[in-house]
C-alpha cells in the first residue's frame, strides 16, 4: 500500500478511536478554512519562517542549518511554537492551549540533521 494511503487509513483509525483528537483536527481544518490556506501549507510556511528567522543569513553570514549550534537548532522548535501560537491566535506564554476542555500541547520535533 502506498505511504499516503496507509497514512490516510491510519489517520482514520486513530480519529475513530480518539474523539478529542478528531475535534482538534476539525478545529485545525476550520482555522485553515478561515485563513484560506491548507493546514499543510500553513504549517510548512511556519517551519520555513522559523528556520529563516534563526539562520538569518544576511545578518549571520550562515546559510545552512548545519552551521547552527545545538542551542540554535533547538530554538527553531521554539520559534515554530511561537509562530503557531501567533498564526492560530492562541494564548501566548503557554505550552498548551485548551480546546473543548482538553489541554492541547503545542510542540514541534524537527530532525534537523541531513547527510
Amino acid at each position: 500500500m502506498p505511504d499516503t494511503l496507509w497514512a490516510e487509513s491510519n489517520e482514520q483509525n486513530v480519529l475513530a478511536t480518539d474523539s478529542e483528537l478528531a475535534k482538534v483536527r476539525q478545529e485545525l481544518l476550520g482555522i485553515a478554512k478561515r485563513l484560506k490556506r491548507p493546514i499543510g501549507i500553513l504549517l510548512g510556511d511556519i517551519v520555513r519562517q522559523a528556520i529563516d528567522e534563526v539562520v538569518d543569513g544576511p545578518r549571520t553570514g550562515r546559510w545552512d542549518i548545519d552551521q547552527l549550534t545545538k542551542t540554535e537548532k533547538t530554538y527553531i522548535g521554539t520559534k515554530v511554537e511561537i509562530i503557531v501560537r501567533n498564526e492560530l491566535d492562541l494564548d501566548a506564554g503557554q505550552a498548551s492551549t485548551r480546546w473543548w476542555r482538553e489541554s492541547v500541547s503545542i510542540s514541534s520535533g524537527l530532525n534537523l540533521s541531513h547527510g
